[in-house]
């Protein structure tokens, strides 16, 4: 299972406590954790790096360039880092078909097993809302878009065919 996570130096903490449900609530599971960020030192990927190994996860960083989105407007509660998610296609390898995107700072209280498999009946995008109801989703209907969103890569225009975006859609 691929996920993709989007963080900021402040997000550290939330996204290793993160981790260690997804790894209570999901064993065995195989996982490579994508991790798009713009300023994190090598110092503080460190604990992460190091978390992942001992849960048996692969772990790849992947550093965005500030100019991407430079002009997007920040604030402390909604960094920058809060928008690759938006144009992570654009950032991930070409390899990946699926991924699901998990806010940093939300605790994993069942498999995500029925996200992953869920179908997307053709569509590029999925998402989820945090209900507030602990229980298995895979009954569930998710909203889907109905677009196609062209990936852009260095070997040429290709697609990014298929992702599943969990989000925390509350604030706090």
């Amino acid at each position: 299972m691929e996920l993709l996570v989007t963080v900021d130096k402040n997000y550290i903490p939330p996204l290793q406590v993160m981790l260690t449900s997804l790894y209570m609530n999901n064993p065995g599971k195989k996982v490579e954790l994508y991790l798009l960020h713009s300023r994190l030192q090598e110092k503080e990927l460190e604990p992460l790096e190091k978390q992942c190994g001992r849960l048996g996860y692969k772990f790849f960083p992947v550093k965005i360039e500030d100019s991407w989105f430079s002009q997007a407007p920040v604030t402390k509660q909604y960094p920058r880092e809060m928008y690759y998610r938006l144009l992570a296609p654009c950032f991930l390898p070409q390899k990946l078909h699926q991924i699901l995107y998990l806010d940093p700072d939300i605790l994993v209280i069942n498999s995500l097993k029925p996200l992953w498999e869920t179908d997307m009946k053709g569509r590029l995008f999925a998402a989820a809302a945090h209900t507030g109801k602990k229980g298995n989703s895979s009954g569930r209907d998710f909203p889907v878009c109905r677009r196609t969103c062209k990936r852009a890569s260095a070997s040429g225009p290709g697609y990014f065919k298929r992702s599943f975006w969990l989000q925390n859609s509350g604030a706090g």
